[in-house]
């Protein structure tokens, strides 16, 4: 895959994101951040034929950065629009450590997608990565530039082969990242109920990042071991995950340990609202 965008940030950091994401449903969540904001001109790119963004926009959310973090609020499954917030930090005049948030709106429409920032704003802050003030947001000639730059990556992005193209695919669509951003802000239920249908997780080849909370004899015939974690969401949710494997390694893991784990999706659970995940069975892959 190309060169990723540099970024940086920490889970403290989303603290203005949180305030955002408790919105009922996307269009609430929209709505909440161009009252808040600048509007920018949107930059436009092409989608190749027979693909779509959302494997891109998981393979930009889902990749790891020196600098800094990205993440998915929210995706109108009807739409196919999707919301990305992004924190990164940097050094500024003085060696001053700043940050720079940013709320990022992508739209599928008709073999093309379309960019827009709808704010970005950096802020001077302390050794916690914490504003110590109330921050200056980008001009939106700025945005206007971001925007095309973004499109610019995407479309990079899109010159991978089919098969990388294809096993993205298969990750975004067992990503507890975007099937939590399906649930938590469609405009009903039963929408997204029908695209966890007509795109089911389980089954499918699925890649886990969580922390470790206890290792066990496994309880599922196959595996010897069972090893479990929490993985902790974007707007501050948590979940359990249950990884069942037959590798000798994680006889020495320990609790508190920060693992990546590889295989297939063999369950998932959703709370009795049908808001978010609560539990996520994973096995690990036949060698």
């Amino acid at each position: 895959m190309t060169k990723k965008l540099k970024l940086l940030l920490c889970l403290s950091a989303f603290a203005v994101c949180t305030s955002l994401a408790s919105a009922d449903t996307f269009s609430d969540l929209i709505s909440n951040l161009n009252s808040l904001m600048k509007k920018s001109k949107p930059a436009t790119g092409n989608i190749p034929e027979g693909k779509e963004i959302l494997p891109i926009i998981y393979g930009y959310t889902s990749s790891k950065y020196d600098n800094g973090k990205v993440g998915l609020l929210g995706i109108d499954i009807e739409n196919k629009s999707y919301l990305i917030s992004q924190v990164s930090y940097f050094k500024g005049p003085l060696n001053v450590k700043m940050r720079q948030d940013s709320y990022i709106h992508i739209l599928e429409e008709d073999g093309k997608f379309s960019v827009s920032t709808l704010k970005s704003i950096v802020y001077s802050v302390d050794k916690e990565g914490k504003p110590k003030s109330a921050g200056t947001e980008y001009l939106n000639a700025s945005l206007t530039k971001i925007n095309k730059d973004f499109v610019l990556y995407f479309e990079k992005l899109f010159e991978m082969t089919d098969a990388e193209y294809e096993s993205l695919r298969e990750y975004a669509y067992t990503s507890p990242e975007i099937i939590n951003a399906v649930v938590s802000k469609a405009t009903n239920k039963l929408k997204a109920k029908m695209w966890l249908k007509n795109n089911p997780p389980e089954g499918r080849k699925t890649k886990l990042d969580f922390t470790v909370n206890n290792v066990d004899e496994s309880n599922k015939d196959g595996y010897a071991y069972k090893i479990s974690g929490t993985i902790y969401t974007i707007d501050g949710d948590s979940f359990i995950v249950d990884y069942y494997s037959n590798d000798d390694k994680y006889i020495e893991q320990k609790s508190g340990e920060f693992i990546s784990v590889e295989g297939i999706l063999d369950g998932v659970s959703f709370n009795s609202l049908f808001s978010s995940i609560t539990y996520l069975a994973v096995k690990e892959a036949a060698k």
